[in-house]
C-alpha cells in the first residue's frame, strides 16, 4: 500500500492502490516521452535525447533534426554537418507566435 498526502493542511495520509501509483507514474511517463521528443525527419527516427540523434549511423550530413519544446541536461558534440531545429524554427520572427522553446542546458 502507498500513501499519498494530499495537500499540507491535511494531518492524515490518504491510502491509494498500488495501481493507482502505477497509473500516475505511467502517465508522468508517456507526459515526459511526449515533451522531450527528437525526430530525425529524413529517417523518421525518435529519439531520447539530442545527442543519440547526432550519434545514430542512420543520421547522415544533410539531414534535420527536430527537438520539441522542453528542457534538455545534455552536453551535447554535434560531429555530423546537421540542422537542429527547435520548436520555433519556422515561425516569422516579425509576425508569428512562438510556442514554448527547447532549452539546453549543460549536465
Amino acid at each position: 500500500m502507498a500513501y499519498l498526502q494530499p495537500t499540507p493542511c491535511f494531518n492524515y495520509l490518504l491510502p491509494i492502490s498500488k495501481k493507482m501509483v502505477y497509473a500516475l507514474f505511467f502517465i508522468v511517463l508517456v507526459q515526459m516521452k511526449i515533451q522531450a521528443q527528437i525526430k530525425n525527419i529524413n529517417t523518421g527516427n525518435i529519439y531520447t535525447t539530442i545527442q543519440s540523434a547526432i550519434d545514430d549511423v542512420t543520421t547522415l550530413d544533410g539531414h534535420t533534426i527536430t527537438v520539441l519544446a522542453g528542457v534538455y541536461a545534455e552536453n551535447i558534440v554535434v560531429s555530423k554537418s546537421v540542422s537542429i531545429l527547435g520548436p520555433n524554427a519556422n515561425v516569422d520572427p516579425c509576425s508569428g507566435i512562438r510556442a514554448a522553446e527547447a532549452i539546453i542546458f549543460l549536465a
